[in-house]
């Protein structure tokens, strides 16, 4: 029998089931003391529960590429490399004093490389190509290897929440043309590499550790497959006047996955609080938010929001290794958010 060999790639699900904005009354924070810092009120034009609908829209909702909203989430990006995903929101928050709370999905897995042939309709006129551009290591500089290597690296992929000073503004793919876009306009996540104000990066990694979890009896081992997984959260700052990449990062912290999921769902809270932002990840088992990453850090007064995804095709990471879990090591994936 003649074997055949097929081509995998991997593909990160990302699913963001619902989205709420609470405005903060005062101002005072106690460190995992939320029920005493919640005084707030929610901001009903920023928060949406899937599936979309007029309401959302006329709120200043948008979905843009390959994001589509679900009768039960947001598929942010589909799986398939070269894709990118934006949701985002064009009224801004007019507070330095704010909390994003959503809860999401990310997966790993593997599929063949001829569906893309399947994701294209047949008729020509209702499909507008995309093209992404990327930089050929033809291009890079032969002078310095070591900045090779970091040129390579930022083929990340995963999502991105982001904080802005300034409206999210991209090329829109809904338009009736041929979009060309170069690779600093989506090669931060599906954002471009001159934003001005806050990242916050999410991507999951596969674990070195190679323990056998399936002893773990919580309600994430017959939904979840990748349950040794890793997500990596990182935060990165800008203020618009640099070119940066997803390697520039002051802050970040991996988190094993089955401590974070219950139910399928990671839940997670993003606190702005005037001069500092806290990441904080919902934990069963203490059934409680506890702060993973603080980062001090003035808080802009006016901030658009924005969640966006890209996904790199395999080979483009063909030559990165992937070692300690706390090392700079990428992982080629897909995504979608819902």
């Amino acid at each position: 029998m003649r074997k055949t060999k097929g081509r995998l790639v991997f593909y990160l699900c990302i699913s963001i089931w619902c989205l709420f904005v609470n405005i903060c009354k005062n101002s005072d924070t106690k460190n995992n003391s939320y029920n005493d810092y919640y005084n707030t009120y929610l901001s009903k034009i920023h928060s949406f529960k899937a599936p979309f609908n007029v309401e959302n829209l006329e709120n200043g909702w948008n979905v843009d590429y390959s994001s589509v909203s679900t009768n039960k989430h947001v598929v942010l990006i589909p799986s398939i490399y070269n894709r990118r995903g934006v949701l985002y929101n064009k009224n801004p928050i007019n507070s330095d004093n704010f909390i994003i709370e959503f809860n999401f999905f990310m997966e790993r897995k593997y599929y063949k490389e001829k569906i893309d042939e399947k994701y294209y309709k047949d008729e020509k006129n209702d499909v507008h190509e995309i093209v992404y551009k990327t930089n050929s290591d033809d291009n890079l500089s032969t002078s310095n290897k070591s900045n090779n290597k970091e040129q390579k690296q930022i083929k990340r992929n995963g999502f991105a929440l982001w904080i802005l000073k300034d409206p999210f503004v991209i090329k829109e793919a809904g338009s009736n043309v041929n979009l060309v876009l170069q690779e600093e306009e989506y090669n931060i996540f599906g954002y471009k590499n001159r934003f001005n104000g806050i990242g916050i990066l999410f991507q999951l990694k596969k674990s070195t550790n190679k323990s056998n979890n399936k002893s773990n009896n919580n309600n994430n081992y017959y939904y979840y497959n990748n349950y040794n997984d890793i997500l990596n959260v990182s935060i990165i700052l800008n203020n618009g006047d640099k070119s940066i990449n997803s390697d520039d990062f002051t802050i970040f912290k991996n988190i094993p996955i089955d401590m974070i999921m219950i139910n399928n769902l990671i839940h997670t809270k993003i606190i702005c609080n005037k001069k500092e932002i806290i990441i904080a990840f919902y934990y069963p088992k203490s059934n409680n938010y506890i702060n993973t990453l603080i980062m001090k850090n003035n808080i802009s007064t006016e901030n658009y929001i924005a969640f966006t995804s890209f996904n790199y095709k395999e080979d483009d990471n063909k030559n990165i290794d992937y070692n300690d879990v706390n090392n700079k090591y990428y992982e080629n994936q897909n995504g979608y958010l819902g």
